[in-house]
């Protein structure tokens, strides 16, 4: 029986490698498209109706990396569990903003937090 669990819990951890390699490209192909549109706002001239498209594509890849990071800690975090048997380590995370950027746009200041 222990050899079954130990094989078990094996794979499992092996699922969960594969799991993450797939995770992480796809997180490396939306940081490219990221960045493309990141260039685009910056070289490039364009109208505010190419402005709010260009905003809402960055949004939506925000978004889109966001679910990915979130798989990418609970895979993780399965993975720790598994190891370890550790079950506390599914909490919410806080982000802490690191400056003001976003102050005068939509009041969000250095030091405020974000849960998730």
């Amino acid at each position: 029986m222990e050899k079954n669990v130990h094989e078990t819990r094996k794979e499992a951890l092996s699922q969960l490698s594969m799991r993450r390699n797939t995770l992480c490209q796809k997180l490396s192909k939306i940081d490219l498209k990221i960045t493309d549109v990141m260039h685009y706002l910056e070289n490039e001239k364009y109208d505010a109706v190419v402005m709010v498209k260009l905003a809402k594509q960055l949004k939506d890849l925000r978004k889109e990396r966001r679910v990915v990071k979130v798989e990418l800690e609970q895979t993780q975090a399965l993975a720790d569990v598994i190891k370890t048997k550790k079950l506390d380590t599914f909490a919410k995370k806080d982000y802490t903003y690191r400056t003001d950027v976003l102050k005068d746009l939509v009041g969000v200041q250095h030091g405020d937090k974000w849960t998730h």
